[in-house]
Formats: C-alpha cells, structure tokens, sequence
C-alpha cells in the first residue's frame, strides 16, 4: 500500500464528509423552517391553516416527510462514510 492511495482515499472521505454534510444541513433547515411554520399556522386562534383550507393532517404528513428525509440523508452519510473508511483501513493492512 502507497501512503499516496491512502492520502487519497482519505481526501475522497473528507470530500464525501463536505458534500454530504452540507446536502444533511439543507435538509435540516428546511425541517426547521417547516416546524416554526407549523407553528405560526397553528398558533393563532383563527388559525392562518384553516384560512387556507388547510388541516392538521396535512402539516403532520408534510412534517413526517421531512423528517424521514433527514433521517434518510444522515444514514446515506454514515453508510457511505463507513465503506470510505472500511475501504481505506483494507488498503493500509495490504
């Protein structure tokens, strides 16, 4: 094993680490913004939702959504951090 494919295989890892990290970040932020939404719809006692024929069901759906993308994207960056990784530690035992 060459210390120059290890130094690039962990460069690719600290690249995917950046561009994942980012993409997670975005989908958090929109899950933020999506509750402090939900919140002023809701908060109110003529709601702004039922004024616009929304309902509660619809803010759950779109809320759980979200929060499974989240969840998806963090999973796809661990998954593919670790094989980054794995593959690194079988290049240095060779």
């Amino acid at each position: 094993m060459k210390d120059e494919e290890v130094v690039a295989s962990l460069n690719e890892a600290l690249d995917y680490t950046r561009v994942e990290g980012e993409a997670i970040i975005e989908d958090l932020k929109k899950l933020e913004v999506a509750l402090t939404n939900v919140m002023r719809l809701t908060s109110v006692e003529e709601s702004t939702l039922s004024k616009l024929h929304g309902t509660g069901d619809d803010l759950r759906s779109y809320l759980i959504r979200l929060a499974a993308e989240a969840h998806r994207s963090n999973e796809r960056f661990i998954d593919g951090l670790s094989v980054l990784i794995k593959r690194t530690l079988e290049m240095m035992s060779q």
